[in-house]
């Protein structure tokens, strides 16, 4: 069994370059803050806006680009 620091030889940590990083609590608490103003700061969305938040910020290092609510379209690098 492996510890929990190490990763299997084929998982996707592996293949991360210095770019590509998940999104770390302060990234998603900022962009969800954004996200929030710019929806004119609705009550009772702060669950919806943290997930918004990190779900863009995942697809943002994954080299996803987000067009709408939910287009999604693959760069090709």
């Amino acid at each position: 069994m492996k510890s929990r620091g190490e990763h299997q030889p084929n998982s996707p940590m592996n293949n991360k370059t210095e770019n590509d990083h998940a999104p770390t609590h302060e990234e998603i608490a900022a962009f969800a803050q954004r996200i929030y103003e710019e929806e004119g700061r609705p009550e009772g969305q702060a669950e919806a806006h943290w997930h918004e938040a990190e779900r863009r910020l995942r697809e943002h290092s994954e080299g996803v680009v987000v067009a709408g609510p939910d287009a999604r379209e693959r760069v090709s690098a």
